[in-house]
């Protein structure tokens, strides 16, 4: 009688190869996704620090318009012969009135 060759499925160490091979996928599974995960996240942070970087850069573009408007501004006017001012006096009106009787010059004529 001839001996039927023994089934390599049924064998343990069959067994103990397959789920030291399923284990070491299903780890190596888990990093993956860890790094593309992780990835993902570092890909929105620079996206929101370029934002705000962009942010940042239109305000100091504004400020240092502001600033060299005005540094501008006071040269242009030392051109033109502007003397700072030292002292500033109002004209005092008494009454509420500005004017008072207006006659215009065709009443006058008649």
């Amino acid at each position: 009688m001839k001996k039927m060759p023994k089934n390599p499925f049924l064998s343990k160490g069959f067994w103990v190869f397959s789920v030291i091979i399923f284990f070491a996928l299903a780890f190596l599974y888990i990093l993956q996704i860890n790094e593309e995960t992780s990835a993902r996240f570092s890909a929105e942070d620079c996206s929101k620090k370029i934002s705000k970087l962009s942010k940042e850069n239109k305000e100091l573009e504004l400020a240092s318009g502001q600033a060299y408007s005005l540094d501008k501004a006071i040269e242009q006017a030392g051109r033109m012969g502007f003397q700072k001012v030292k002292q500033v006096e109002y004209i005092r009106v008494m009454d509420s009135r500005v004017v008072i009787n207006y006659v215009s010059d065709e009443e006058l004529e008649n």
